[in-house]
């Protein structure tokens, strides 16, 4: 393990349990040690198990008491307070105050006849809820997920929800640090901070009435294209225009689409800029935010009709193509 000394503040021997201050095994040497494990490890597990050994090794040994100093420790390695995301700045966007809809019309005309289709067309066999997040989230991360809003987001082991992922709306397409962290002094689950990595960038755009898009949607529907059609073309216009694919495209359960792209490997400019090229046609700033929800692949959208009716609809995979991954 390569030498640390960080600053730890708030974290002095009178904070701690108190402990013999003797062989090496003083409150100090024990926090530079506890320090690096929480580092270099890969989970809170790892570095317990690894804080244990040590222990081991160590006379008095900490007992049942290493849990909680390795437990604070480990927030406050990975807390976040003095670094944002990935340690650089996340960039934050804000729609233009009129879009441009002769961009949006152009598109649509040129890609939009049988969009819908061809996306069905061109996807392997789709994955259920299960598999889908089995792919993006490998293993048993920390992943963020909520049934019915966002804001109802919960964080937990993706083992805890297992053969119940359908039941699910949203989900966060890339893994949590754990299960909460303290950034900005509160305690929060749903923070950038918290984020491990950037795995995914999802891309969506709101071509609604209230954003002005109402005579462009009463054209295309005379035109006979449906809202599907106008959404699977916008996700063709970006393939042309940068390359990029996606691997993965979502119903949302009314009337759009949300792409899923590989962003592993791509630093957050680029990132950055996909996401920009959305903002004209209406895309939603917040698809930068690490830690964003989005809708859970083969999940269940519950909407209310405006006669109280409870409906749900399937969200499901309408397009597949996880080599676009690799």
């Amino acid at each position: 393990m390569q030498d640390q000394s960080p600053s730890l503040r708030g974290f002095s021997q009178e904070d701690s349990y108190p402990i013999a201050i003797e062989n090496g095994t003083g409150w100090e040497s024990t926090k530079a040690a506890i320090i690096q494990i929480c580092a270099y490890a890969k989970d809170f597990e790892a570095a317990y198990a690894l804080a244990q050994e040590w222990d081991e090794d160590n006379e008095p040994p900490w007992g049942d008491k290493l849990k909680y100093q390795v437990t604070r420790l480990w927030n406050f390695v990975h807390s976040g307070e003095a670094q944002s995301f990935q340690g650089l700045p996340v960039r934050r966007f804000s729609r233009p105050d009129v879009p441009d809809f002769a961009l949006g019309e152009a598109i649509v005309a040129k890609y939009g006849p049988g969009a819908a289709g061809k996306i069905r067309g061109a996807s392997l066999r789709p994955p259920d809820a299960a598999h889908a997040l089995d792919f993006v989230l490998p293993g048993n991360p920390w992943i963020g997920v909520s049934q019915y809003q966002p804001s109802d987001q919960q964080v937990c082991r993706r083992e805890q929800i297992r053969g119940a992922e359908s039941r699910f709306a949203w989900l966060c397409p890339n893994p949590f640090r754990q299960r909460q962290i303290k950034s900005g002094g509160k305690w929060s689950m749903k923070c950038d901070a918290n984020v491990l990595r950037r795995d995914h960038v999802v891309l969506e755009f709101d071509l609604k009435p209230r954003y002005g898009w109402g005579p462009s949607i009463a054209k295309w529907a005379k035109a006979g294209f449906s809202a599907l059609d106008v959404h699977g073309a916008l996700f063709l216009w970006i393939a042309a225009r940068t390359g990029k694919r996606p691997f993965m495209i979502v119903y949302s359960g009314n009337v759009s689409y949300h792409a899923w792209y590989d962003a592993a490997g791509s630093t957050e400019e680029e990132i950055a800029a996909l996401v920009e090229l959305t903002l004209p046609l209406s895309g939603d700033p917040v698809l930068l935010t690490p830690s964003q929800l989005f809708r859970m692949p083969g999940g269940t959208r519950v909407r209310r009709t405006s006669l109280n009716k409870i409906i749900r609809v399937r969200q499901e995979v309408v397009f597949w193509q996880p080599i676009n991954k690799i």
